[in-house]
């Protein structure tokens, strides 16, 4: 039995004693939260468990909140404001008008290895990213000729005469282009892996793509678990599923566990793409859901559409390498092979 059924049901919030982080600060242990329930109930509670203390079981050091996180690493009201401002970046009519460039940048990266006939999928495919630029210069570019990308309306987003300074504006770019970028590339390369490993789910899709396409993800999201977990720290002394947590305890909410729990998916250790009931934790819950999700969502439906019509016998040739982290569910190489085809405009 796998180690987080176990944890689910026989210690769903389990202590865990930990070693030096790699800040060199000596870590006083962790709770590990696997069951669904209390993930979500973590998640939606703020005030109780925050963000502050960092994402990940090692702590930040002090004041490097901004540097590292922006505001994936910050609570209410500061989260608040950012939230805000970043949204309007994101709203279906700005999301709209990245769908051309989405389609664009999946073809380009498909003419760039389909005369080949191979090729490592994770470098070659999913890392390909043109979306995003260096934000300095660009911020200043859109700040005297605003245009219709995404980083514009994130120069230009305002609430009631406030803006993203300079130094937010970095960090946003920071966490768009790691936290944006890697999860999607290995939801990506998962997903084409899966596909692999189960063929009937593959032919099912193939047969009807748009009409799989919506919960195909969703499932391709859930199995995988691209962010095997995120961290809280307690504010104040409460308890989580039973297990009292002192004030400045540290826990550990495993996304991965969560979305495989019997208690919310049926037969949840089955790769199903047309799953109806799927309430994963994947794009996270609550005031941090993934504000790229929709985002992430097109990008995963556009680059499988153009494999699916471009290279449908496309195969996995080698066993995954994964990149040595517990926190993301991550594969630097994949290799493939399909059969060459033409390069198209």
């Amino acid at each position: 039995m796998e180690t987080r059924t176990l944890l689910r049901t026989h210690k769903p919030v389990a202590f865990y004693e930990e070693g030096e982080t790699s800040f060199n600060i000596p870590g006083p242990g962790y709770w590990a939260v696997t069951r669904h329930a209390d993930v979500v109930h973590a998640s939606l509670h703020p005030e109780i468990f925050s963000s502050e203390g960092g994402i990940t079981t090692n702590d930040l050091p002090p004041g490097s909140g901004d540097v590292f996180g922006s505001m994936i690493v910050l609570d209410d009201p500061r989260h608040k404001r950012l939230r805000g401002l970043v949204s309007q970046a994101f709203s279906p009519h700005q999301l709209r008008k990245v769908n051309e460039h989405v389609e664009s940048t999946a073809r380009r990266v498909v003419n760039g290895v389909i005369e080949r006939g191979a090729c490592d999928f994770v470098t070659d495919v999913a890392a390909a990213r043109e979306l995003f630029q260096l934000m300095d210069d660009l911020r200043r570019q859109r700040l005297a000729q605003p245009t219709d990308d995404l980083t514009s309306a994130l120069v230009h987003a305002e609430v009631e005469g406030d803006r993203l300074t300079v130094d937010e504006l970095g960090s946003f770019f920071v966490l768009l282009t790691a936290a944006g970028n890697e999860t999607t590339r290995n939801a990506i390369s998962h997903g084409v892996r899966l596909l692999c490993e189960h063929p009937d789910q593959r032919a099912l899709w193939t047969s009807d793509f748009e009409a799989y396409a919506k919960t195909a993800i969703e499932e391709i999201v859930r199995y995988a678990s691209p962010v095997v977990y995120m961290r809280r720290t307690t504010t104040r002394a409460t308890e989580l599923g039973g297990q009292p947590l002192d004030e400045g305890a540290k826990v550990i909410l495993y996304y991965a566990s969560a979305d495989r729990d019997p208690a919310v998916f049926d037969d949840p250790d089955t790769f199903d793409i047309a799953r109806q009931k799927n309430e994963h934790v994947g794009f996270g819950v609550g005031p941090h859901f993934c504000l790229g999700a929709n985002l992430a969502r097109r990008e995963m439906t556009v680059m499988f559409r153009e494999l699916f019509r471009r290279m449908p016998e496309l195969q996995i040739t080698g066993e995954p390498e994964r990149l040595l982290t517990n926190f993301l569910n991550a594969i630097k190489h994949l290799p493939c092979e399909f059969i060459p085809g033409p390069v198209v405009n």
